[in-house]
């Protein structure tokens, strides 16, 4: 089994994110934008805080004309400092923010779009137009289960992705040749399911997942 994963998956994701930021009204992205800057100067901020407040301890630690209690007791208080106040001062502002200017839910972009997103992930992972998209109803795999999953054949490989007909997340790509291959039919709470096999790694898939595999893998 191999696990190949895109190494630009960001980029298509900030793609897809701007083409619905596209979809705002024009008062709606002026409002996401100020909302954005005022986030990054409030990072600055955090940023800053902690810089100057390390330096101060660095200062004082190197102050010789404090006493040796008065240092000490300098630098605790500083590095106290350090922990509390740039955080707190942050989230007040954040809190701020969030109050006067609430963050806008972005419109949700159509399938086509979305499978034009996805091009780069297709390109790199040789999706063609032979494939199904079937349930992942478990998975050993952490966060699949009950989502919908891409299954394809590529140079005598089973491949299964990301369903990129409805989004551009990727969590990269399993290739199972056919020599380390198990599948077959089972139950689970009263369904019909595919189970795939390789090693410790198992997906339960929908039913039409076995007959997919046996045409177009196995013949």
């Amino acid at each position: 089994m191999k696990h190949l994963r895109y190494p630009f998956s960001n980029n298509v994701e900030q793609t897809t994110r701007k083409k619905r930021l596209a979809l705002l009204s024009k008062q709606d992205k002026k409002h996401y934008r100020v909302r954005q800057v005022l986030i990054y100067c409030n990072l600055a901020l955090l940023i800053c805080l902690f810089g100057a407040l390390i330096y101060l301890c660095f200062f004082i630690g190197h102050c010789e004309e404090l006493s040796e209690f008065l240092r000490i007791a300098l630098i605790i208080i500083n590095i106290l400092c350090i922990v509390i106040l740039p955080t707190a001062i942050c989230a007040l502002l954040f809190a701020l923010i969030d109050k006067l200017l609430p963050e806008i839910p972005l419109p949700k972009i159509n399938k086509t779009v979305v499978y034009s997103c996805a091009a780069p992930l297709k390109k790199f992972y040789k999706i063609g137009n032979n494939f199904i998209v079937t349930k992942c109803y478990r998975s050993t795999v952490d966060g699949l289960q009950n989502k919908d999953l891409m299954l394809f054949v590529y140079n005598e490989e089973l491949r299964i992705v990301n369903d990129f007909t409805s989004t551009v997340k990727d969590f990269g790509c399993y290739a199972f040749s056919k020599s380390e291959l198990t599948y077959y039919y089972d139950e689970l709470n009263g369904k019909r399911v595919t189970v795939i096999k390789c090693l410790d790694t198992v997906f339960i898939l929908g039913k039409r997942a076995k007959q997919f595999i046996t045409k177009n893998l196995f013949n």
